[in-house]
């Protein structure tokens, strides 16, 4: 099944509130030269200025992480409920600086992704192995590890999408290594593809999972990637914080 592209520009702990809203206005007028859905993942306490810049306008909005909980005792976290309400419809979940910055767990994981499908948004699942786990050849296991724990919550297969964002770790701009090459990106995202097949079974793995690839991805090197048959979107980071650097991104797609 062909999918349509999905391009998610996750800001992380970057701009404040103001500076959140203006890029996110700038951006209304970047349209990709094909046919592809855009998404921008503000901080929280940007995401009600940002759906505001953005009303009228087919970006979408996203939401860097949500809770373990749909309500109740848990202090400075943010129910996926709440998120639909404002306006999400994807979240990001497990990404690397989440797992190894916070200690968060693929189990964790899983669990907030089935509130995520509850609350009828679209979880974005982040998989993704350390520079040291490929050096020694356990690319593989690892994410079909980290598949594993954090699909196993799923019982039923939503009508909506999941995505699952394959990120090394060792090729994110701020680990200092070399970005991954298209050819390395999808030997990887074609395993992944065949990990799904092996959990879902041909047909629901084609039907409601999409694989898409962040790691370094920029206006210089997308083109690399984004020939590939198996990958059909992007996560960006720093290439998403500024105007010139999106329209590059989004012009070479």
């Amino acid at each position: 099944m062909v999918q349509k592209l999905v391009i998610l520009a996750n800001w992380k702990m970057n701009l404040t509130l103001r500076e959140s809203a203006l890029l996110a206005q700038q951006f209304r007028a970047i349209k990709p030269v094909k046919p592809a859905e855009l998404a921008i993942c503000p901080s929280f306490i940007a995401l009600e200025a940002v759906v505001k810049a953005l009303k009228g306008s087919a970006i979408k909005l996203g939401a860097q992480n949500c809770a373990v909980k749909e309500s109740g005792a848990l202090t400075g976290e943010v129910s996926a409920r709440s998120l639909k309400a404002l306006g999400c419809q994807y979240v990001i979940l497990g990404h690397s600086e989440r797992r190894q910055i916070l200690g968060e767990g693929m189990a964790t994981v899983g669990q907030k992704a089935a509130l995520v499908l509850a609350a009828g948004l679209t979880p974005v699942i982040c998989v993704g192995e350390s520079f040291r786990e490929r050096q020694k050849g356990e690319t593989v296991k690892i994410i079909a590890r980290q598949l594993a724990e954090a699909l196993k919550t799923i019982k039923k297969l939503p009508a909506r999408r999941i995505l699952i964002a394959y990120e090394p770790v060792w090729a994110i701009s701020t680990a200092g290594r070399r970005p991954a090459t298209g050819v390395e990106a999808e030997a990887v995202c074609r395993q992944i593809q065949k990990m799904l097949v092996k959990i879902f079974g041909p047909k629901a793995a084609a039907k409601h999972f999409q694989i898409i690839y962040g790691g370094t991805v920029n206006g210089q090197n997308i083109k690399e990637f984004a020939g590939s048959a198996v990958i059909s979107g992007f996560l960006v980071g720093a290439a998403s914080l500024t105007v010139k650097a999106w329209r590059a991104l989004v012009n070479n797609i």
